[in-house]
């Protein structure tokens, strides 16, 4: 019996499923990730104990033309070529036929962002019995009326019913002109054509029809989603579709966290300064993984160096900031206040700090709450999850909300102390974990795992 994960190769996306793989796995489920990405990536799914299956291909519909041809002298009309030919269609049907075939599995799990694949598979499951899944590695992203879309920061009862209605015509208005362009550019072959096109020619059903009412990503009519974050963290107007589940709180703390010997000396270091001075304070700084394709780097550098004079101007605070390996040769590893790291182990991290500044990732946020850190959240850009994850952040009076652009030192400073002074925010993370349904497997594959058991 083999479940097969069809997942966007980031940690970000990745983490938030091993603790579903890894409970499919004790139920007697080989586990088998379709990757293809960097093999630094592909090592952390090693790591948990799950096969990686090496695919050929991207799905279809997303724009990953534009992505395979952009060093090319003459990218555009690559790009155009692989559109009218149907290049990544064909080469995304061969790699899931293929892995279907060689595998034969009972789950197929595909993330929201690759969910055109849902339409590549169908010819070769529609007459198997095989269960589709879309795991969303967002809260739900299905229009409401009574709450913003993710992109916003406007938050229910603070923000005006209508102002959160014009978050919803503006993010309409945005897509319709990139739509709009993506079809005079290429000719008529833009992105949602494509997807309707090939919606017909693999003869899906009506019931399963696309749904363009939601942000980021094509979405299907009544094909299970699951959604890999506990439901209460939303805001609580938000509507929930028949074929939605929140399958609770997914972070998986048997996961396989590297302590390089830097970090260990440094734990070290850390618990013999805290045992002389109980008035010590840790704060933890990450902006993500992939911090650099949200933000400008000379945007990142500003923001460290602010942080680190921020933390510098009180003698009891240390910082731990984790940069990336694309901005650690920009700082050194030791600091006057504290360390800079390239990567940071964050469940360990997260144990032993008072404060987390991140950037308002849904992994980063699930993982402040789980461990009870207070969180100063910086949303990088208005494109993804990370204005609405850290609206919902404030709303539940968890943390509070930075600037990325405008906040010098003196503000961070302010808001990092507020943070370790006032209890409200911790009685806040104390409520709020109380709230927190975990994920419990009688409740989304409960069927097919008695089945596997008998």
């Amino acid at each position: 019996m083999t479940a097969l994960f069809l997942m966007v190769p980031a940690y970000g996306h990745l983490n938030l499923t091993f603790k579903l793989a890894r409970q499919l796995q004790a139920n007697g489920y080989q586990i088998v990730y379709g990757y293809l990405g960097t093999p630094e990536v592909a090592r952390q799914v090693h790591q948990q104990g799950f096969t990686v299956h090496w695919l050929q291909s991207l799905p279809f519909g997303i724009g990953v033309e534009e992505a395979t041809h952009k060093e090319k002298r003459e990218s555009y009309l690559e790009s155009l070529l692989d559109r009218f030919t149907d290049k990544t269609f064909r080469m995304r049907s061969t790699d899931l036929q293929r892995i279907v075939e060689t595998f034969k599995p009972e789950w197929i799990f595909i993330d929201a962002f690759y969910s055109t694949d849902f339409i590549t598979l169908y010819p070769f499951i529609k007459d198997k019995k095989v269960k589709v899944v879309i795991l969303q590695t967002m809260l739900s992203v299905y229009e409401d009326a009574d709450t913003p879309p993710l992109t916003s920061r406007r938050i229910p009862g603070v923000d005006t019913p209508e102002s959160i209605r014009g978050a919803w015509r503006q993010y309409y208005r945005l897509r319709g002109l990139k739509w709009g362009w993506q079809t005079i550019k290429y000719l008529g072959r833009s992105n949602h054509r494509i997807i309707r096109q090939k919606f017909r020619q693999n003869q899906v059903p009506d019931r399963y029809r696309i749904r363009s009412d939601k942000t980021f990503h094509t979405g299907f009519d009544q094909v299970p989603e699951w959604i890999l974050y506990p439901q209460a963290f939303e805001f609580p107007q938000r509507t929930i579709h028949s074929f939605q589940q929140y399958l609770g709180l997914m972070v998986d703390t048997d996961r396989v966290e590297e302590l390089s010997p830097a970090y260990i000396t440094m734990r070290k270091q850390l618990e013999q300064e805290k045992s002389a001075n109980p008035e010590l304070r840790i704060v933890y700084a990450s902006l993500g993984t992939v911090s650099n394709a949200h933000a400008k780097p000379r945007l990142l550098r500003r923001f460290y160096k602010t942080l680190i004079e921020a933390v510098a101007s009180h003698p009891n605070w240390r910082l731990i900031a984790s940069v990336g390996p694309e901005l650690q040769t920009a700082f050194p590893a030791r600091i006057s206040n504290g360390w800079i790291y390239g990567r940071v182990p964050q469940l360990h991290m997260l144990r032993h700090c008072d404060v987390f500044v991140t950037h308002g990732g849904g992994n980063s946020i699930q993982e402040g709450v789980l461990g009870g850190v207070p969180m100063l959240a910086y949303p990088l850009n208005d494109t993804w999850d990370q204005n609405g994850q850290t609206a919902r952040l404030v709303y539940h009076g968890c943390g509070l909300m930075g600037d990325l652009r405008k906040d010098r030192s003196l503000d961070m400073e302010r808001k990092i102390r507020q943070l370790l002074t006032e209890p409200t925010y911790q009685q806040a993370l104390e409520n709020l974990r109380g709230q927190l349904e975990h994920f419990d497997e009688s409740r989304v594959f409960s069927a097919a795992v008695g089945e596997r058991k008998a």
